[in-house]
């Protein structure tokens, strides 16, 4: 079992390479940890047994899959200028059919977060959620009920807020100029489609890649928070960042998964904040469940270092 499990886990590795091609192979490429966790434990087994080939073999793709950690493991940049305007921000997929709207409002005031983005937003979260409009009176909305609706809750007043789409997907994003004592930051909250066949797939690459392009032509600081659907090690993920100049916070920080919260051993960071070079990333962390298939992600930026 070992070893049949191993060798999925190399041909796992393997395949993860072809991502950029299809759906399939890019799923593969969102569990570095999985991999790198069982394949040590199974070298490790195996060498005991005295089976050298296949025990190198595990070890050599443990230590593969461990590299592509280092990013989120090694130091990133420091925290910047000490003085600079701090903004909290609070990423949250409340999940459309969850109904534990106290936690998620309890939430929000335990975390007293400066902006907050929730995800799969339907008319009867944002009934639920509409007391919190008393601290944060500057409110973008666009709910559904087929898990892509979206909101953006500011205490921040907001200049040119909109419900945007990018590329032909059909689900909503939001930018608005978040109005700060440090001056104006671009802050886009969206949620691409999951990449589940080749339709969706291309839909959600190709929505980062009009997420991306947008992002260049901003002048300014800018924030990008969401559920993107994807992890740190797809190839779609990294042309993302790549084309959008942006900075992934997850960057020496650790391994912060997000989701599925009811199944560790397939815990994965989906839910990510990027933001612009000129920004500071002060402190990033992981909330409690909240009765969603997502974890909140928290992440304090410092604007104006």
């Amino acid at each position: 079992m070992l070893t049949a499990g191993g060798a999925l886990a190399c041909i796992a590795t393997l395949a993860a390479l072809g991502g950029r091609f299809h759906w399939l192979l890019d799923l593969c490429s969102h569990f570095p940890v999985q991999c790198a966790a069982f394949l040590f434990l199974a070298g490790v087994v195996l060498g005991f047994r005295r089976q050298r080939t296949a025990c190198a073999i595990f070890l050599v793709f443990a230590l593969w899959n461990a590299a592509k950690l280092l990013p989120q493991v090694l130091p990133a940049n420091g925290p910047g200028n000490s003085q600079a305007v701090q903004v909290k921000t609070l990423l949250v997929n409340v999940q459309t059919d969850n109904k534990k709207f106290a936690k998620v409002t309890e939430l929000v005031r335990v975390k007293n977060p400066d902006l907050v983005v929730f995800e799969e937003v339907n008319d009867e979260w944002m009934s639920q959620l509409e007391p919190l409009r008393a601290e944060f009176p500057h409110v973008v909305a666009e709910p559904r009920e087929d898990n892509f609706g979206i909101a953006l809750f500011s205490r921040f007043s907001l200049r040119d807020p909109k419900v945007t789409y990018f590329g032909d997907a059909g689900v909503p994003s939001i930018v608005a100029r978040v109005v700060t004592s440090a001056g104006e930051v671009v802050v886009l909250a969206t949620h691409p489609l999951p990449p589940v066949g080749a339709e969706h797939f291309n839909l959600r690459n190709d929505q980062l890649q009009r997420i991306a392009e947008y992002i260049r032509t901003v002048s300014g600081p800018a924030i990008l928070l969401g559920d993107l659907n994807t992890s740190p090690w797809s190839f779609h993920f990294k042309r993302f960042v790549q084309a959008s100049a942006l900075v992934d916070t997850s960057r020496g920080h650790g391994w912060q998964p997000t989701w599925p919260s009811m199944m560790p051993p397939l815990f994965v960071p989906i839910d990510h904040a990027l933001c612009s070079k000129d920004i500071a990333v002060l402190s990033r962390e992981t909330g409690a469940g909240i009765g969603s298939d997502h974890y909140p992600l928290i992440v304090t930026f410092g604007i104006g270092r």
